[in-house]
């Protein structure tokens, strides 16, 4: 899970693993209990289109690994001004 996480951050600058899952939980914005869902929630906004079943279990029931369409969207990040 923790790759999976890492990975929805590729080419995202506003990323910081540890540092946002700590002030997420300090401030609130998330338990321990929804900790999961709020990190997918504010990295992966952009490739929730892109996958048949929520973006876990599409990677899941993709081998552990994104779907095409959605490692397309994920790498035309790279194409994107940060």
């Amino acid at each position: 899970m923790v790759t999976f996480l890492n990975d929805l951050c590729w080419r995202r600058g506003d990323c910081a693993f540890a540092r946002d899952l700590v002030s997420a939980l300090k401030n609130g914005r998330a338990t321990p209990d929804t900790l999961f869902d709020w990190t997918v929630a504010q990295r992966g906004t952009d490739l929730f289109a892109t996958a048949r079943l929520p973006l876990w279990d599409d990677y899941v029931e993709n081998g552990f690994s994104f779907s095409t369409a959605t490692e397309s969207a994920r790498l035309s990040r790279f194409f994107k001004p940060r």
